[in-house]
């Protein structure tokens, strides 16, 4: 435990030190108070990629709160210099699956609305989930809207394509009568397992309603894979559960044949896409990370440290002397940090110049303590190490 979050206090510090330290909880994105996200701002000057991530509860629970897989996702992205956003959206209990898609689309018209001042590269946004987070990533990668200027609300005026996405241990659709086919278990799953879930998700009271016109209308439009075809964005699949017609605890939502099922469809479709049945979930989400990598910008740990030897520093009578800072053409941003991840100096430069000197007297406490120093510019970011 203690080496993990070694591991994760270096990754907290690399994305900080690489001007990634933003971190703004709580935006709303609609009116209703569960239309709420965190966001996780890789760069404050410069628009970035952005992945977001959707969390799973059968649509009934859950929370953007991270957990600890989910957390070294964020940290590995960020790491790259791709923003993260974790969402929370409407549940079962107050409104029909329909208008849960809907919260879906409306986060990404309102990050396209706002994409100037949460610097977002809207060219650039990969989407993924777990669970029935995976059905809502995979709605908007399959089903995307045009954005409609003849609405009062700007937000609709802007469209929901995104450009690569992750369906992680989730349904294949939302037609509920289909999983029994999908998965080869017994048709009378729902009783067999006590499965209640489809009265809120459809605002039923009885399941003879399932035949109604207004009920088959909503099975059709939240039937997802009709909707794949060659042009969607390419797409991670992935589920390691078991192929067996009816797993021991009765998991029909996240049987195996989900994304067996998914994978099909895609082929047959030309579709863009990967299958993943990985058992270790550390290397499915290392995968998931580098799918993601291919399709938008991330720059490398590599890239970003590139530069580093050639800095010179030097402290003299309280002064932090920066040599070989111009590593790059443009403006750019340097920090201090502590090693908690506090900045503790920022200041922009238009352009870098060649040579900074830093009075770090009233900014770090004397005594051999450890301070990072930053360099960010939109095409190179650096971090180099000193004690003072």
């Amino acid at each position: 435990m203690k080496i993990i979050q070694i591991f994760f206090l270096l990754l907290f510090l690399l994305f900080r030190v690489n001007g990634q330290g933003t971190f703004i909880k709580n935006i709303s994105y609609g009116p209703d108070s569960s239309q709420k996200f965190d966001y996780w701002q890789a760069d404050a000057l410069y628009s970035k990629p952005v992945v977001i991530y959707f969390h799973g509860g059968a649509f009934r629970s859950g929370d953007k709160e991270l957990s600890e897989r989910h957390e070294w996702v964020k940290n590995s992205f960020l790491s790259k210099q791709v923003s993260f956003i974790s969402s929370n959206y409407r549940f079962s209990k107050t409104t029909r699956i329909d208008s849960i898609f809907q919260d879906a689309e409306r986060l990404i018209q309102y990050l396209k609305h706002h994409h100037q001042e949460l610097k977002i590269d809207t060219a650039n946004i990969g989407v993924y989930g777990s669970s029935a987070g995976g059905c809502l990533a995979i709605w908007l990668a399959f089903n995307p809207k045009l954005g409609d200027r003849s609405l009062k609300d700007s937000i609709f005026h802007y469209n929901t394509h995104i450009k690569v996405v992750g369906h992680m241990t989730s349904p294949a659709t939302l037609d509920l009568t289909q999983w029994y086919s999908i998965t080869k278990s017994d048709s009378n799953w729902m009783d067999l397992y006590n499965f209640k879930d489809d009265y809120a998700l459809y605002k039923i009271s009885n399941r003879s309603e399932y035949f109604s016109p207004e009920i088959i209308a909503l099975r059709d439009f939240v039937d997802i894979p009709k909707y794949i075809d060659a042009q969607d964005p390419p797409t991670f699949y992935h589920n390691n559960n078991e192929l067996d017609p009816t797993p021991p605890n009765g998991d029909i939502a996240h049987h195996g044949r989900h994304a067996v099922y998914l994978d099909s469809i895609s082929n047959s479709r030309n579709h863009t896409h990967e299958l993943n049945q990985d058992l270790n979930a550390e290397v499915v989400y290392q995968k998931m990370v580098d799918y993601f990598c291919q399709y938008i910008p991330c720059i490398t740990t590599k890239t970003i440290n590139q530069k580093k030897d050639i800095l010179q520093l030097q402290i003299n009578a309280n002064i932090l002397s920066l040599k070989n800072v111009g590593f790059s053409l443009g403006s750019g941003t340097i920090q201090i940090i502590n090693p908690v991840g506090t900045i503790l100096y920022n200041e922009h430069f238009d352009p870098i110049p060649e040579t900074v000197n830093i009075d770090i007297r009233n900014i770090c406490k004397s005594g051999k303590e450890i301070y990072f120093i930053t360099i960010n510019s939109e095409s190179n970011s650096l971090v180099k190490k000193f004690i003072y």
